[in-house]
């Protein structure tokens, strides 16, 4: 009996773990220790070292109804936090799904924004320049056969001719709570 390939399939298993765990990690952090806080979207400065870490987060203080709130860190190269910033406060929740660098190199974000009020999604997008400070935001409303629409905002990229397309979901809001029609939205915008 040849014990070679079995010996082989030994010293490669005892190798292996060993080789992987010994990886050298350049850092490590944790961000939003104080609220419950989710990252979606990491985006590379341009122009800069460092990066954007964008998402959302729950304050401890908005527990009925819970609240979420748009943020964005700016770290460094190292990811030592130089700025954060919150959005949206006063509504019963913002959803960052995708940002790209704007054409101008500020920042475009798309997501969604449920009213308190009327608890109605819209897509959400907001424009900040490279500080987090918002250059503008919009929400897209849409009604079809007087039905209106909640929508997810899902990505975003920039056209020619200084515009931007928009990918979204669109459910219609009916009484019907077995209704399941979602349906892709697609606009595009100009700047």
């Amino acid at each position: 009996m040849n014990l070679l390939p079995y010996i082989c399939i030994l010293v490669i298993t005892w190798l292996l773990p060993g080789a992987y765990a010994q990886q050298p990690r350049y850092f490590e952090k944790f961000y939003g220790w104080s609220q419950q806080q989710h990252g979606w979207i990491l985006l590379e400065a341009k122009n800069s070292s460092g990066y954007y870490i964008i998402g959302q987060q729950i304050d401890s203080a908005d527990t009925n109804p819970v609240k979420w709130h748009g943020i964005i860190y700016r770290v460094d190269e190292k990811g030592d936090t130089l700025w954060t910033r919150t959005y949206y406060k006063d509504t019963m929740g913002v959803y960052f799904r995708h940002a790209v660098h704007a054409l101008d190199g500020n920042i475009l974000i798309i997501g969604s924004i449920k009213e308190v009020t009327t608890e109605k999604v819209y897509i959400n997008i907001i424009k900040t320049d490279t500080s987090g400070n918002v250059l503008w935001d919009k929400q897209i409303i849409s009604y079809t056969d007087n039905v209106f629409h909640n929508y997810a905002g899902r990505n975003i990229i920039n056209t020619s001719g200084n515009g931007y397309l928009v990918l979204a979901d669109s459910q219609a809001d009916t009484t019907d709570t077995l209704c399941c029609d979602i349906d892709i939205y697609l606009a595009r915008f100009d700047s």
